[in-house]
Parts: C-alpha cells; sequence; structure tokens
C-alpha cells in the first residue's frame, strides 16, 4: 500500500539563477522558497556563470554582481537545508550528456541569440535528483500562499498519465474562473484546470 504520494513521486524545485539576475533575486528567490520549499522534497539553484552576451538585460552587471549572488545563494541553503547550488557545467563531455538525454544527442546550443539560455535549462533539469521538477526562473511571483499546489499537481501528474507537465494558473485570478490573456479548454478535474497543447521554455 503506498502511503503517500510523496514517498514515490518526490519533487525538485529547481531554480534557475545567473549574476546579472541578483536585483530581483535578492527579494524574489526567498519569497520563492518561503512558498514551495516545504512542499519539495529538493532545491536546486542552478547557477550559470557562462556568459555570452556583452550587453543587454541577459549580460548585465555581471561581473560585479557574481560574488553577492553566489553569498545570497548560500545564506539561502543554510536557511533551507533542501537547498543546493549547483553551477552548469559547460564541460563537453557534460554537454553532450545533457544533450544525449533531451534531443538524442543533437547539438545543444548554451544560449539563444540573445544570449538567453538554452542548455541552462535542460542542464538543471538533468542534475535532478527526482523525475518531477518544478521549474522555475528567478523572477517569478506567485500569489495566494497555497500549501498544497505540488501535492496536487503531483496527485493530477499521477493520475492522468496523457499530461506532460502541470503549472499554476496565469495571471491574476478571475472571479468567473476564466483566464485573462490566454485559450484554452478546461480540463476536467476536481480544482479549477485547463489543457494547453503546448508548453513554453518556462515550463
Amino acid at each position: 500500500m503506498v502511503r503517500n504520494l510523496s514517498d514515490v513521486n518526490p519533487v525538485t524545485l529547481q531554480i534557475n539563477v545567473a549574476p546579472t539576475d541578483l536585483p530581483h533575486a535578492v527579494h524574489i528567490l526567498p519569497h520563492q522558497l518561503r512558498q514551495w520549499s516545504n512542499q519539495v522534497d529538493e532545491v536546486i539553484f542552478t547557477y550559470d556563470l557562462h556568459r555570452t552576451a556583452l550587453g543587454g538585460r541577459f549580460g548585465e552587471g555581471w561581473e560585479e554582481r557574481h560574488t553577492p549572488m553566489r553569498e545570497l545563494l548560500e545564506d539561502l541553503c543554510r536557511e533551507h537545508p533542501k537547498a543546493r547550488i549547483v553551477e552548469v557545467d559547460y564541460a563537453p563531455d557534460s554537454m553532450k550528456e545533457v544533450a544525449d538525454a533531451f534531443v538524442a544527442g543533437s547539438f545543444l546550443p548554451a544560449k539563444d541569440t540573445k544570449g538567453a539560455p538554452i542548455y541552462p535549462y535542460l542542464h538543471g533539469l538533468h542534475v535532478a535528483r527526482n523525475d518531477l521538477v518544478f521549474h522555475l526562473d528567478s523572477d517569478l511571483m506567485f500569489g495566494g500562499s497555497s500549501q498544497s499546489w505540488v501535492a496536487a499537481a503531483r496527485a493530477l501528474l499521477t493520475e492522468h498519465d496523457d499530461v506532460l507537465a502541470c503549472n499554476p494558473l496565469p495571471g491574476p485570478p478571475t472571479a468567473d474562473g476564466r483566464l485573462r490573456t490566454q485559450n484554452a479548454a478546461r480540463f476536467e478535474y476536481s480544482s479549477l484546470a485547463f489543457r494547453f497543447p503546448d508548453v513554453s521554455t518556462r515550463l
């Protein structure tokens, strides 16, 4: 008899961070951990130190923000024993291992043409100790303060093997439960849910 879904389907909270994120991360990462750390079994800060963009938002303040970002992550790991820092490994053998796992060995770029991460997202998923991974970037905030959302998501994924991913409802809530900016069919479930035919890199 299964004692608890978390016994067989543990969840990793995986958060991508880079030095340039420091101005918002100092406020949002603690919020994310308050919201989610008690609901998951592991927390990974996927720390990207590979700077490809010399300007713009993906490369701004890289050098001067590296040390304080590392200190912030270390402080959060001390406060939350489930958390650990994993630097993105760009060694050729590591990149090949991740490419083999996700894209059948095809070429996997480090970043897109604007410097936004591609490989770091997949590296973060690859180093997670659990099959269920709740991925976040360091600039996402969450309302509602639900402490049962991960359990509900775990149950939904366990009950519906045709569902690849699930995420909190997008945007601010509405009184009638409708989505504000997206179109999707209702998904018949015990709580309000919608079915989307695709996912973005955010997921």
